[in-house]
């Protein structure tokens, strides 16, 4: 296969990961230390996996942990509601890995666009108990794993 027929097959693959995403990373005790959204999972977890994202890079090298990801595609039609899901998240679980502001919050986006209604109503959506969270990777004892299933919380 020449380059550019190399160079589309990986574009063709990672558009099948597009939509919006809601992701979590938990270490071993099941504690979310860190809240993150994206339009492509696949690609975006794969960063925090290989240690590109400067603000995991540390925990994901010595640490076990679980990455779990929600497609949120059937209830967020835009990217400023997905980005303020993310930063309420944050807000609500004080992780220990998203980085803060100068001023201590986490706040990512001005999302004083998002209704307070609308934003409840995602939340709730989010905290189901009945939503199946997809597991992307576990490492345990230095073993990582990456299959695939859904998982309940």
């Amino acid at each position: 296969m020449d380059k550019q027929k190399r160079k589309q097959y990986k574009k063709d693959y990672l558009s099948k990961f597009e939509g919006f995403y809601l992701y979590v990373i938990k270490n071993s005790r099941g504690k979310i230390v860190y809240v993150g959204a994206t339009t492509n999972y696949m690609t975006r977890l794969g960063n925090h996996i290989c240690g590109n994202a400067k603000a995991t890079k540390k925990f994901i090298s010595k640490a076990n942990y679980r990455i779990q990801y929600l497609d949120l595609g059937e209830v967020i039609t835009e990217q400023i509601e997905m980005y303020a899901l993310e930063n309420e998240l944050i807000e609500l679980y004080a992780t220990d890995l998203n980085h803060k502001n100068l001023d201590g919050s986490y706040r990512l986006t001005d999302v004083s666009t998002i209704a307070d209604a609308r934003m409840f109503s995602l939340i709730s959506y989010v905290h189901n108990i009945e939503l199946d969270w997809i597991t992307y990777c576990t490492k345990k004892r230095g073993q990582s794993t990456s299959k695939r299933g859904k998982v309940n919380g």
